[in-house]
């Protein structure tokens, strides 16, 4: 499956404004772009995961960590 680069900062901004804590695929999916499918949000945020800019919690749970932050507001 091919990542839409479109996705990916309303992904992050919106998982930081959740910031510390996990969301759902399916709440993450209906916030970014209202009920993106789900495994286009799930590929990618396995592409961010990659990137090493979120991480993947419990049950299908996703968080931004510092090095998305950082990205998001310009640092290093």
């Amino acid at each position: 499956m091919k990542v839409s680069r479109h996705y990916l900062e309303p992904i992050l901004e919106r998982l930081y404004s959740f910031y510390p804590h996990f969301v759902e695929t399916k709440i993450l999916s209906w916030d970014v772009m209202k009920k993106m499918p789900d495994e286009e949000m799930r590929a990618a945020c396995l592409y961010l995961k990659d990137k090493g800019l979120i991480r993947q919690g419990p049950k299908g749970r996703w968080r931004i960590n510092a090095s998305g932050i950082d990205l998001l507001e310009g640092r290093f």
